[in-house]
């Protein structure tokens, strides 16, 4: 039996000896039934991308970026997209996020909108998280962001924290911040006495402390070994930020993340990765 969208020589030459209108209408029911038996996308498929970028502003290599980008690697293939990380500077990731040269942000803090207006919360959140004051000088206590205000203190913070950018501009003056581009630089920067205090996320700076290159440079500078935590300056949530021309997106990762922590996922990735979120280093 032939296909009844088949049309053989034999209707044509019926349809050629048939009046106009019959010959039209046969023509129009021939077209439809193709059309009909063409599968066809939903909106959703043909809509949804194939893969999403991401900046964060801290390098691949640190074991915090490394628990990011298992989670969202992961989410994203539940929902049937692919992951990529674009390593770049901290300042340089919220242009590229914001101006959508990439997808999105895979840690900021909640109010990160306020400055960047193009992106978008993902509601679920990855975690809650702290800024220290570190110094050498142990008559430095601190408990938040007031204490340093009306100081004379040179405080260095990683370039592009929106977080730390706003609440120290409010107390202290430019001229006594020193941004820098990493968690070593600053480091060397406490040894060399070129600032007094560096504020830096709380568990990224004491599991630095603990890695390889951490240690060489403990070592490297015997002033080091009096740096300690002045304080606690703040505390806050982490989220990841879309670029809203992905909007239609926010609630199906959101959803995968609730999904991922019931089943255990973001505990399993601190064992990999060594980073524990609650700042804790179990040992």
């Amino acid at each position: 039996m032939k296909p009844p969208f088949v049309v053989n020589r034999m209707r044509v030459l019926a349809m050629t000896r048939a009046p106009l209108h019959q010959t039209i209408a046969s023509l129009f029911i021939a077209s439809a039934m193709l059309v009909t038996a063409a599968p066809t996308k939903s909106l959703a498929e043909t809509d949804k991308p194939s893969r999403l970028s991401f900046v964060y502003v801290q390098s691949r290599s640190t074991p915090k970026t490394q628990w990011l980008i298992k989670i969202y690697t992961e989410a994203l293939k539940r929902m049937g997209i692919e992951f990529k990380f674009v390593d770049v500077p901290a300042r340089r990731a919220s242009l590229y996020s914001d101006s959508g040269r990439v997808d999105g942000e895979l840690n900021r803090i909640s109010t990160y909108g306020n400055v960047y207006t193009n992106m978008i919360r993902v509601p679920e959140k990855n975690l809650d998280g702290s800024f220290t004051a570190f110094s050498l000088n142990p008559a430095i206590h601190l408990d938040g962001w007031d204490g340093l205000r009306g100081t004379a203190y040179k405080v260095g913070l990683l370039r592009g924290v929106v977080f730390c950018e706003e609440n120290l501009s409010l107390v202290l003056p430019e001229d006594q911040l020193f941004p820098v581009a990493d968690i070593a630089q600053g480091v060397k920067m406490l040894a060399d006495r070129r600032i007094d205090i560096l504020v830096f996320n709380t568990a990224a700076m004491r599991l630095f402390l603990e890695t390889k290159k951490g240690q060489t440079i403990l070592h490297a500078f015997a002033d080091l070994r009096a740096l300690h935590e002045s304080g606690i300056m703040g505390t806050t949530q982490g989220h990841a930020w879309l670029h809203k021309s992905h909007a239609d997106l926010v609630e199906p990762l959101a959803k995968t993340l609730r999904e991922m922590k019931a089943e255990g996922l973001f505990e399993l990735y601190s064992k990999q990765t060594g980073f524990y979120p609650n700042q804790e280093t179990p040992h």
